[in-house]
């Protein structure tokens, strides 16, 4: 769950309280459910299943170990057998957080609760939490930050527009902001000089390509209201998207669409050759072209749900997460 998602939540809960207590209307005595989540861990060939951890929300799996919030702000690192459970950066609660693409860096959001809402700052440090910089000027919701290829500039989300900025903490600049009719999520480098990002203007959700060096923004195509590929979802020139139910990969290029199959959500392998989705209980990989379909985990307990699969590093494993309510 990103720190947009959670502020959402979170905005709905207070808005149903304050809704609640100014009306007549008895309540009911059910209890409100507790959700319960689960950090899995698969081998790609399908064996070897083992659950590491309570939590898995934005999970991020490095060479060595595995990332993950544990759905309440806290941020935790586990290897792929079990071991060496460690809370990280334990006095600061994070809302968002990913890893630059040779590994070496974290970048983290914080997030703490103010009245309307959850702010935070926004800082890049290395992996062992060493040389903490704050990039963030003001405070703000914070998200989806990326590194470009050669390391050097970062594209995050901030409030309902896309920003970019050095990784020294300089040269700060927006691609697009929020307006009364419009608002951008998600954006990730294709290459040193291509950003592709989502906007949603009047409820019609579209991507599109910012170009840096000559400012120019191009329209890609249409999504029906679903949600970019959890992590590595731009190989080469081809975006992976999960488009209601609908697993689909554009060649940005060109503009072409493939449909892949049916799916609730992926992600590419480190080559692109593979990906690795899944629906409903099941989890599944198959190849680039949407063919070769092959499951590696079907969830036995009819209670519990599955989110989130992602390759290892190394595409060795998937990692992803269990969940299910009890009232």
């Amino acid at each position: 769950m990103n720190l947009t998602t959670k502020s959402i939540l979170a905005g709905v809960a207070i808005f149903a309280a304050s809704v609640f207590d100014s009306c007549s209307t008895p309540t009911s005595d059910m209890p409100n459910p507790t959700l319960y989540t689960k950090l899995n861990v698969v081998r790609s060939d399908g064996t070897g299943h083992l659950v590491l951890a309570d939590g898995g929300w934005e999970t991020i799996p490095t060479d060595s170990s595995i990332i993950f919030d544990n759905g309440n702000f806290k941020l935790f690192k586990v290897n792929y057998d079990g071991s060496d459970l460690t809370q990280l950066y334990p006095n600061i609660p994070w809302g968002d957080h990913s890893l630059s693409p040779n590994g070496d860096k974290i970048f983290l959001a914080s997030s703490y609760y103010y009245p309307g809402g959850y702010l935070g700052e926004f800082y890049l440090m290395n992996l062992d939490g060493s040389g903490l910089l704050k990039l963030s000027p003001t405070k703000a919701i914070y998200a989806w930050s990326r590194i470009s290829p050669q390391l050097d500039k970062i594209v995050f989300y901030r409030a309902g527009g896309i920003g970019i900025i050095n990784a020294d903490g300089s040269g700060l600049r927006f691609v697009r902001t929020k307006t009364d009719s419009s608002y951008c999520s998600f954006a990730e480098f294709v290459d040193e000089d291509n950003i592709i990002y989502f906007e949603t203007l009047n409820s019609i959700q579209s991507f599109r390509l910012f170009k840096l060096t000559t400012l120019q923004d191009s329209f890609v195509g249409m999504n029906s209201g679903g949600f970019p590929a959890f992590s590595r979802s731009v190989v080469g020139s081809n975006l992976l998207i999960a488009d209601l139910d609908t697993l689909k990969s554009f060649n940005i290029n060109t503009g072409q669409v493939s449909i892949l199959g049916l799916g609730w959500g992926a992600s590419f392998s480190s080559d692109g050759s593979q990906i690795v989705a899944y629906q409903g209980a099941t989890i599944y990989i198959m190849d680039s072209s949407g063919h070769n379909q092959h499951t590696i985990y079907s969830e036995q307990d009819p209670a519990k749900s599955i989110s989130n699969p992602l390759f290892s590093p190394d595409d060795k494993y998937v990692v992803f997460q269990t969940s299910w309510s009890v009232y």
